[in-house]
């Protein structure tokens, strides 16, 4: 049955959530499962905008976050086709034909960061990858709850107490936020 739905936003610790619940034991659906079933205590969602559908369970629903551009640098550093050998990963071919195109432009953040301005087509790369094609750069918060973010936001009662239907996981508190989403 399932308990709760975690959005899992790109670069903001989801694979360290991941552990913590694998650890307690809590079942979720992998990465790669656009849709949960009910053998499932976790509903995660991944790389996809949230659908009202995936709140249709009327769980609590709990959230990564991580600091913009904090979580903007590291995702610029993961899709970096360099990174794959530096790390020595296989088969490491993330981000498709945006990201080849932005790393022919860029070989660091710095250098994408000062060409957002820039009228050339190195320029016109670094911000079309924020706003739509570039893997986790472009879905950063607004990406995930744009369509949910009024019935996340509405409060409910439960008995005679006012409950938050959702609960924000971050990165900087990541081992006390996810106790407290574990007493759920």
């Amino acid at each position: 049955m399932i308990r709760s739905t975690f959005v899992h936003v790109g670069k903001a610790a989801g694979t360290s959530v991941q552990g913590f619940l694998h650890d307690i034991g809590v079942t979720y659906n992998t990465e790669t499962e656009r849709n949960c079933s009910e053998d499932k205590q976790v509903c995660q969602v991944h790389a996809r905008p949230v659908t009202p559908a995936d709140l249709a369970h009327d769980v609590p629903v709990f959230i990564t976050m991580r600091d913009p551009i904090s979580r903007s640098v590291s995702a610029f550093n993961w899709l970096n086709p360099r990174a794959c050998a530096a790390f020595a990963e296989t088969n490491c071919r993330r981000g498709g034909k945006m990201s080849s195109r932005l790393y022919e432009c860029f070989d660091d953040i710095d250098s994408f960061a000062r060409a957002l301005d820039s009228e050339t087509q190195c320029g016109d790369a670094a911000r079309v990858s924020l706003h739509h094609g570039a893997s986790h750069l472009s879905m950063g918060f607004a990406f995930y709850l744009a369509n949910v973010v009024g019935s996340l936001t509405r409060e409910r009662h439960a008995g005679s107490r006012l409950v938050r239907r959702y609960e924000l996981v971050h990165t900087d508190n990541l081992a006390e936020d996810m106790r407290r989403v574990a007493a759920w």
